[in-house]
């Protein structure tokens, strides 16, 4: 399994808020109105890579809000990925 590389995902979870030109606040305004709990310190800490173990619920949120499939988060998010040998019993 590879290592979460958090100032990567931060990189681009700010490249997709640009992308819809939206402030962090106008960000958390958007979640809102889909039903979506995420709140400004989640986004920027994610952004700037401070988030070293976000929880998996709160990577699929952001990820809701920007239009991503869980797929593209748990690739974005490698720490999320199963290691192949881990169905393996010992």
């Amino acid at each position: 399994m590879q290592q979460l590389n958090p100032r990567k995902a931060g990189r681009q979870i700010r490249r997709w808020r640009d992308e819809k030109n939206w402030t962090q606040t106008q960000a958390v305004q958007e979640a809102e109105k889909a039903g979506l709990i995420v709140n400004q310190t989640d986004i920027a800490k994610l952004e700037l890579g401070k988030y070293r173990r976000p929880s998996l619920e709160t990577v699929m949120m952001v990820g809701r809000l920007y239009g991503k499939t869980p797929q593209e988060m748990v690739d974005l998010f490698e720490v999320f990925q199963v290691p192949e040998n881990s169905s393996k019993k010992p």
